[in-house]
């Protein structure tokens, strides 16, 4: 069994950082899930605060683009929106909203088993 949480775990890769713009306080995350065989992977980005999960894909390149509409049915979407390149210990990332924009680099957070 634990040898199956493994496997998941050293694909799996977070990164930590802030975001410069649109009034983001705290840390920022992203966690990337890499496809296999050319498959396309995803990710989930919470900016800031962490109230908010934005969800895409992650191309075999490590771009991602994923958006999330945060507007009620019914009314005109108010998209926020993630884009990037996810590389072995950096995300470079661009967190977009209709009034503003937010750019930064997020470092991977390595794994560990000790507490």
């Amino acid at each position: 069994m634990l040898a199956g949480c493994a496997a998941g775990m050293v694909r799996e890769r977070r990164y930590a950082g802030p975001l410069a713009g649109c009034g983001l306080g705290g840390t920022s995350t992203l966690t990337t899930l890499p496809g296999r065989a050319g498959t396309a992977g995803s990710f989930a980005f919470a900016p800031g605060d962490g109230s908010l999960i934005l969800r895409g894909t992650m191309a075999g390149d490590g771009r991602l683009d994923g958006t999330l509409n945060t507007q009620p049915a019914g009314k005109p979407p108010h998209l926020l929106r993630l884009a990037g390149q996810a590389a072995q210990t950096t995300a470079e990332l661009v967190y977009m909203t209709p009034s503003c924009k937010a750019t930064g680099t997020l470092h991977r957070i390595m794994p560990t088993l000790m507490p």
